[in-house]
């Protein structure tokens, strides 16, 4: 699994554990012709699933709309 963190690539292989920061902006994509299957925890979830679900439906949901979460 291909994940980019903050701008750096990281490349997962089986029995990898990454950890992005509150905040960081990230993204993960399938980079081989191989099956991945992998585990994204999201703590505290931050309706994440809600707005995975409403992509998945095609309702172009506003990704705003789910930043619960304070940092600061």
């Amino acid at each position: 699994l291909e994940l980019t963190v903050a701008g750096e690539v990281v490349n997962a292989r089986p029995g990898d554990l990454v950890h992005v920061e509150p905040d960081a902006v990230h993204s993960f994509r399938n980079a081989s012709r191989e099956r991945v299957r992998f585990l994204n925890l999201h703590t505290p979830g931050m309706r994440f699933d809600e707005y995975i679900r409403r992509m998945d439906a095609n309702d172009d949901p506003d990704p705003s709309q789910y930043d619960t979460f304070d940092t600061g």
